[in-house]
């Protein structure tokens, strides 16, 4: 539970990153439960609604143009999420984006989302769909949504 805690308040990665890494990794292992938890989460973290549908689908060819340290980070957890090893060129590609604090802090997420979301899948839990971020936004900084 204090992993978990400290991954809306201890990060150095932006809110928004954070929100892109897990739903890139839901996206890739098939968990709506955390896509369906993310959506009101990344929603107020400020990733767009189509993009976040790009991320589920896998097609990011539907979603708007994308700054360049989003691209980076969406490839590079979608090649931590596919493959153990990760090119040479690759991870200087990230390196470019994020400091090597970042970067452990992308592979510890994706390790995290990467494991609950199994966990969803395999035993086939409930989604349960909140719009009520209070919990959340009391621990993780997140702006409120009612302005």
């Amino acid at each position: 539970m204090r992993q978990q805690e400290a991954q809306f308040t201890s990060l150095e990665l932006s809110l928004r990153h954070r929100e892109l890494v897990i739903l890139t990794v839901a996206g890739k292992i098939g968990c709506d439960y955390e896509y369906q938890q993310h959506i009101p989460i990344s929603a107020a973290a400020g990733v767009e609604p189509t993009l976040r549908e790009a991320l589920w689908t896998g097609n990011l060819d539907d979603s708007p143009p994308v700054a360049d340290d989003d691209h980076a980070l969406i490839e590079f957890v979608g090649l931590i999420v596919d493959s153990p090893k990760i090119d040479e060129d690759k991870l200087t590609e990230v390196r470019s984006h994020f400091s090597d604090r970042g970067i452990v802090e992308i592979l510890q997420l994706v390790g995290c989302y990467w494991g609950l979301g199994r966990l969803c899948t395999i035993l086939e839990v409930d989604v349960e769909i909140s719009d009520n971020l209070d919990a959340i936004n009391a621990i993780s900084n997140l702006p409120d949504p009612s302005g």
